[in-house]
């Protein structure tokens, strides 16, 4: 994360002092950056960061039984020959959502077809780290929504409760798969 030094160290008396980071209360992004690893960074007034990103698989070989890696550097998610019913298959895919001090992700799986409702066929594997504190899972990973287009798209999400040690703030987290045409990752 491109974090200065010294703007961690304010974070971290922030922290101490038992503020809540812009990047944990909600409020809005002061800059947006694409990374070359097609991950998004998203940087607050108080210089608090999150990425956030899914793994978008480049397309197969059409053979029996073929699959195909990103290209990006994150791993996982392959893209298979499309099914009987001509959906392009996607699967291992990763949805994170990571800050300086802790994140979460998973791993899911889905379909798209243009003309069709895109759909979320598995979610699995629900990971959470933390520097800081300790964490229950709310809920999840699960489907929230098999299937859906256009502004309503299938979804899948995570939920992850942070409770720091004492003088810090405890966090509410989620981190959300969503399918249509395409997929894409939203969090709070």
């Amino acid at each position: 994360m491109k974090v200065p030094d010294a703007t961690q160290d304010d974070l971290i008396e922030d922290l101490s002092e038992g503020k809540v980071w812009d990047s944990l209360s909600g409020a809005d992004p002061v800059s947006t950056e694409i990374l070359d690893s097609g991950e998004t960074l998203e940087t607050y007034a108080d210089g608090s960061a999150v990425i956030t990103g899914i793994e978008v698989p480049s397309e197969s070989s059409r053979e029996a039984g073929a699959v195909a890696r990103a290209s990006n550097p994150v791993t996982g998610c392959v893209s298979r020959p499309n099914d009987s019913a001509g959906y392009l298959v996607r699967t291992g895919c990763t949805v994170r959502k990571s800050y300086a001090v802790h994140g979460m992700k998973f791993v899911g799986d889905y379909k798209v077809k243009s003309g069709s409702p895109g759909r979320i066929t598995d979610v699995r594997h629900g990971e959470v780290w933390s520097y800081i504190s300790t964490y229950d899972i709310i809920s999840g990973p699960s489907i929230t929504k098999s299937s859906g287009y256009g502004s309503s798209p299938a979804t899948a999400r995570f939920s992850v409760k942070f409770t720091a040690a004492s003088g810090y703030p405890t966090v509410h987290g989620w981190v959300q798969m969503n399918v249509a045409t395409s997929a894409w990752v939203t969090w709070g």
